[in-house]
């Protein structure tokens, strides 16, 4: 009978010995995911999805260096998306994802090697909507009063001739407060507001009537 070498034996059973670690979907190359709308938590069909890596393993707005595109796909109807690539130990790996209709700022979410099986990465999406806030003055003013309001860049506006149209690009499926003020001499009147709530795709409108 043929001898097993002692050295052989020795290794094998240091093998057996090990725990069994599969690798992870990110070690095997895969990341799979979902692009959801971040108040409903339904899928977003059709999203872009951008796979990026990043050699200093953090995000540019974390500290580290700016994030290089690997890859990019679109999300089907569910909202599913998927990655195969060459996975290089030394990156780290993020996904970020851009749709119609979806406030684009461009998260950046890590992908770890703790994230298994489908959809462990979540990239969430602010849906947009649209406020239109009608201004318009009701009382006596003089040349130099004037309304403020908040979040819009092109007031004041001065005077009683004061009829206005503002279209903001808001939160949707939430409350936007609105908040205005009023100088008159020159002296602030005070300051007022008001919770509109604002679907999402949809178009809401306020009348301001001062």
């Amino acid at each position: 009978m043929k001898k097993i070498p002692y050295n052989f034996l020795l290794l094998f059973f240091i093998a057996s010995c090990r725990p069994f670690q599969p690798l992870s979907d990110l070690e095997s190359g895969i990341v799979n995911g979902i692009v959801l709308d971040k108040t409903t938590n339904s899928g977003i069909p059709n999203a872009t999805v951008y796979l990026l890596g990043n050699e200093g393993g953090g995000t540019w707005g974390g500290g580290g260096t700016a994030s290089f595109l690997l890859d990019q796909t679109t999300s089907d109807a569910a909202g599913n998306f998927d990655f195969s690539f060459d996975y290089n130990n030394d990156y780290g790996y993020y996904c970020s994802a851009i749709a119609p209709q979806y406030f684009n700022f461009n998260e950046e979410i890590p992908v770890g090697d703790a994230t298994f099986g489908a959809n462990n990465v979540e990239v969430a999406l602010q849906p947009i909507a649209y406020l239109q806030v009608h201004v318009k003055s009701i009382n006596e003013y003089g040349p130099s009063d004037f309304i403020s309001i908040q979040s819009v860049y092109d007031d004041p506006y001065y005077g009683s001739e004061v009829d206005r149209n503002i279209m903001l690009s808001v939160n949707g499926n939430s409350n936007y407060h609105l908040v205005w003020f009023i100088y008159i001499d020159g002296i602030n009147d005070g300051s007022e507001s008001i919770d509109i709530y604002c679907p999402s795709f949809d178009t809401t409108y306020y009348d301001l009537f001062y």
